[in-house]
């Protein structure tokens, strides 16, 4: 593995894992500048980095001003998953493109001189590493008590090691020391109050920077990361993982590819059953009025999880948490008939029609013997004159198998970046565009993130302009009592 990380190029990558690469691209930046003003966790970490200086040789996604290489893939992973709308390996139960090109775009900006196929390659073959370790589980990694972006530090080293041209020897020791940061239990997803979720791909992002500089620098790393006696998979998951899993097609197939992209911003798992629910919505014109109760049913886990204690799900006050809050979206999906980034706003969550709706959600565990299955699942609904609806998950939107398309990917880019703490031009933004629709043609991308971070804030300064936005983390209850 560590060999296909090192000797990766550009003319090896199938059309489809180019493809999968820029729409990871693409797609991260986006969310992540949207969660400059509406990531309730941003300022701590960003004011975490202003106060600790040192050498300015990457520039601070969104808010301008430089730091390290290491600090500024910290913001950009924090920011890429704190809205909960980074792209989905549904089948791996993994996000691969938060920490890889959170990790990516810093060392390319420090390193100068990457061109745009070679940022591919390094991204595709870190997407590629964290998405086979996620299929390689007999069940995903959540059902093992992590979060799913446990295997992310591993993409995200994969894909610094690349960029720093280090040798395959160099990348396994990469590997080896990433394997002691790699974390983030459950815990931080079964109940309500913890950011940790929220920015979990910024200690990835770090890691996989660091991780790959000190090996170049010739630290050693341990020789068998993955299937040693303490390995990832004996460690982390009870030693039941498919080892022609991780090598069928490597270095052929680049896992990346299936990489979906999410049209809601929440966690995965509610999608299974916002889709079926908006179909039932949308064909039988359904009203708040009409419905007596909606019954989630699914044989994962993860819903009682996401459906209790319904007194905090129904009327969730933090951004992050309304993320896993299935009751609360559920009535967002019947009052508004989408989910959008303004629902998780102050505002959003203060939603009395919204909740109403919550009030009346069930739940149903239905066991099966394919074991915990994220992908699949229904919904019941029950109208006041007696009748029921229901209707399953099929394919879901966005998903490789019901692809988005780059045009649409676009829109869903402008739409995120209309909130970036730093306004674009019409100009800024078409620019940026041109250059991310044809990246494997750039010859130097070392200005992406410069170009959409132009800020009049003093670089070190405090962020008072977060701070306005993000409430430095208060709940929309608090913000509500205040008011």
């Amino acid at each position: 593995m560590a060999r296909t990380a090192a000797r990766a190029a550009f003319a090896d990558l199938e059309t489809a894992a180019v493809a999968g690469a820029k729409r990871g691209v693409l797609d991260t930046l986006g969310v992540s500048l949207a969660a400059t003003t509406l990531g309730e966790d941003a300022a701590p970490i960003l004011d975490l980095v202003r106060d600790a200086g040192g050498h300015p040789h990457a520039t601070i996604l969104g808010y301008g001003g430089r730091t390290t290489v290491a600090d500024a893939a910290f913001v950009f992973g924090a920011l890429a998953h704190m809205l909960d709308y980074d792209d989905i390996v549904d089948e791996a139960v993994v996000h691969p493109s938060a920490a890889v090109v959170a990790a990516a775009l810093p060392l390319a900006e420090r390193l100068g001189a990457v061109s745009g196929a070679d940022l591919i390659t390094a991204i595709a073959v870190g997407q590629d590493l964290a998405v086979r370790l996620g299929q390689s589980l007999h069940h995903h990694a959540p059902h093992h008590g992590w979060l799913p972006s446990v295997t992310a530090v591993f993409g995200a080293t994969a894909t610094a090691a690349r960029l720093l041209a280090l040798t395959p020897e160099q990348t396994q020791h990469a590997l080896g020391l990433a394997l002691h940061q790699a974390g983030g239990s459950r815990q931080a997803g079964a109940g309500s109050g913890s950011s940790f979720r929220a920015v979990r791909d910024g200690f990835n992002a770090r890691a996989g920077v660091t991780c790959a500089l000190l090996a170049r620098n010739g630290l050693r790393g341990d020789q068998e990361a993955f299937e040693g006696r303490y390995g990832l998979f004996s460690l982390y998951f009870g030693g039941t993982y498919e080892r022609a899993d991780l090598l069928d097609e490597l270095g052929v197939q680049f896992r990346g590819a299936r990489a979906g992209v999410k049209p809601w911003p929440s966690c995965r798992f509610s999608h299974v059953f916002i889709a079926p629910l908006l179909r039932l919505i949308n064909e039988h014109d359904l009203q708040p009025d009409d419905i007596a109760q909606i019954t989630a049913v699914s044989g994962d886990d993860l819903l009682e999880e996401q459906c209790e204690p319904l007194a905090q799900r129904a009327r969730p006050q933090r951004a992050i948490d309304a993320k896993t809050s299935l009751p609360f979206q559920l009535g967002k999906v019947v009052v508004g008939r989408t989910l959008t980034l303004d629902d998780f706003t102050t505002a959003g969550l203060l939603d009395p029609h919204a909740w109403a709706v919550a009030d009346r959600v069930r739940w149903t565990l239905e066991r099966t013997s394919a074991g915990p299955t994220l992908g699949s699942g229904r919904v019941e609904v029950d109208l006041r004159g007696g009748r029921r609806l229901v209707a399953e998950t099929s394919t879901l939107p966005g998903s490789a198998d019901d692809p988005i398309s780059w045009d649409a990917l676009e829109v869903k880019f402008r739409n995120c970046v209309a909130h970036s703490v730093t306004p674009l031009s019409d100009e800024q933004l078409a620019s940026a565009l041109a250059t991310l629709r044809d990246l494997e043609s750039a010859p130097d991308v070392t200005r992406i993130v410069a170009d959409l971070s132009e800020s009049t804030e003093i670089p070190g300064a405090p962020s008072a302009q977060v701070r306005a936005t993000t409430h430095r983390g208060r709940s929309a209850a608090e913000e509500g009592a205040e008011k």
